[in-house]
């Protein structure tokens, strides 16, 4: 790991928590960090088509999208390089 990504680690922690050392000693923390390519999804773990639109319905509600906008964007995105594209019905 490198001393930049620890020293980051530890002041989200230290932001987190606080600065008082009584209050740190009550929390337990286990921090894991994946190089990248060790992440789900990645050259090494490629998810199915299946996986990766789970994927996106999740990060849609998560952003607010509700399912039914979601499931548009996906039937439109299945045949969007084989016609022009127009993606004004999916912004703001």
């Amino acid at each position: 790991m490198g001393v930049s990504v620890a020293r980051r680690a530890e002041a989200s922690v230290r932001a987190a928590v606080g600065e008082d050392p009584a209050q740190r000693e009550d929390v337990a923390a286990h921090l894991y960090l994946l190089h990248p390519a060790e992440l789900r999804g990645g050259a090494k773990q490629p998810l199915s088509r299946a996986d990766l639109e789970d994927k996106f319905r999740q990060n849609c509600a998560h952003g607010g999208w509700p399912e039914k906008r979601a499931a548009e964007f996906l039937a439109f995105s299945r045949g969007a390089f084989s016609a022009t594209i127009d993606l004004s019905a999916f912004r703001g």
